[in-house]
């Protein structure tokens, strides 16, 4: 779960996400609707099209404006939200996880698949 960032922070940090091979693994991108260069340029690149998932409203969190599917990539998603802090970004991505277990990433960070296997 990546709560996003600078732009090519995000872009950054989802590809190192998308070269990873751990079963199960699903991506979730958290950004704030005023970002809109950044959901453009990831819409550019991952091709992002609505999905109709459901949301479960486990966890409290701001109003969640829309979830994306990319075309490239199935297990990269992208969640729309309101101005929200840090906490919030990451409690919409738990209520969207379809996983048990979860990594939360910075923008910007590589991650190591060998570690995230080892946990």
């Amino acid at each position: 779960m990546i709560p996003s960032g600078g732009d090519d922070e995000v872009l950054e940090t989802i590809s190192s996400a998308l070269a990873l091979d751990l079963p199960g693994l699903e991506i979730i991108v958290v950004v704030d609707v005023t970002r809109a260069s950044l959901v453009a340029s990831l819409t550019r690149v991952f091709d992002f099209r609505k999905s109709s998932r459901v949301y479960r409203h486990e966890l409290r969190t701001l109003f969640v404006r829309s979830i994306w599917v990319s075309r490239k990539h199935p297990r990269l998603l992208l969640v729309e939200k309101n101005e929200a802090s840090a906490a919030d970004a990451i409690n919409a991505a738990v209520n969207l996880a379809r996983n048990q277990l979860f990594a939360f990433v910075s923008a910007g960070m590589r991650i190591d698949g060998a570690a995230l296997a080892r946990m």
